[in-house]
């Protein structure tokens, strides 16, 4: 289903897709409007949008200025949205014992890139159950009509998930890790 949107521009040569419904800024396309003229420092001047029409058929905006240049963008590239993966720890089974006692006390550990979250420490267990949820945010991207999410995901790189037996004083044991 695709986002009801309200498309404006102005004189700084942007195109901004707004959402109609809660009035947030969805995404923007910056439209390449310049004057043909090179200015001293190697720079072109902005030239102002004079015309626009949205052609919801192919999903894209036209633009135009008072010097002639003509310019379609396509929306649904302009859309950015916080893509999250979602991971679930369950359980884990016959895991080392790493503490005296003959158990250990495990946490699980998801990462993706710099960001990670970690699961309740389960006292005294071999097989801890867990059964936590995460949203761990990947990135921004453009993924208006489920385009692009994927790439994101893609880009993220890998989701790694540790095993570690919390120690109160010391470094935590590593009892096992997962690439995927």
């Amino acid at each position: 289903a695709q986002l009801p949107l309200l498309v404006t521009s102005s004189m700084d040569g942007v195109v901004r897709l707004w959402d109609s419904v809660d009035g947030n800024k969805k995404g923007e396309i910056d439209c390449g409007h310049f004057d043909e003229v090179i200015q001293f420092d190697g720079t072109r001047k902005r030239v102002p949008i004079v015309s626009m029409a949205v052609d919801e058929r192919d999903n894209t905006v036209i633009t135009g200025d008072d010097i002639g240049q003509i310019r379609v963008h396509a929306m649904d590239l302009a859309i950015f949205q916080n893509v999250s993966l979602h991971v679930t720890v369950h359980e884990a089974e016959g895991i080392v014992a790493a503490d005296s006692n003959g158990y250990s006390d495990p946490y699980a550990r998801v990462s993706v890139q710099e960001r990670s979250k970690s699961t309740a420490v389960q006292q005294r267990t071999l097989s801890p159950v867990w059964a936590e949820s995460f949203d761990i945010e990947i990135g921004q991207g453009c993924t208006l009509l489920g385009k692009g999410a994927a790439e994101i995901q893609r880009k993220a790189g890998d989701l790694a998930l540790v095993v570690l037996d919390y120690d109160k004083y010391g470094d935590h044991d590593e009892l096992g890790r997962l690439s995927v």
